[in-house]
């Protein structure tokens, strides 16, 4: 059984990389987890014009995250 670290108890996480990056134009942020199989990543960007935030929590890697967040739209 892997031990529960004070870390873990409070959410805190061990995250590597915090990159700026654009989706779809708006600007947004890609918080990439050292261990992203085990840990999950997220990136997060508003549409100011909509006043909307979306957010994307996945074991995945950058680039598939990415891919995901720019697939996003509105529906007709």
């Amino acid at each position: 059984m892997e031990k529960t670290t004070e870390r873990q108890k409070f959410g805190i996480r061990d995250i590597t990389a915090t990159s700026s990056v654009l989706v779809n134009g708006m600007q947004g942020y890609l918080f990439q987890e050292k261990n992203w199989e085990r840990q999950r990543s997220s990136i997060t960007w508003i549409d100011s014009d909509k006043n909307l935030q979306f957010t994307i929590h996945a074991y995945l890697p950058q680039s598939v995250i990415l891919q995901m967040a720019e697939s996003v739209s509105e529906l007709p």
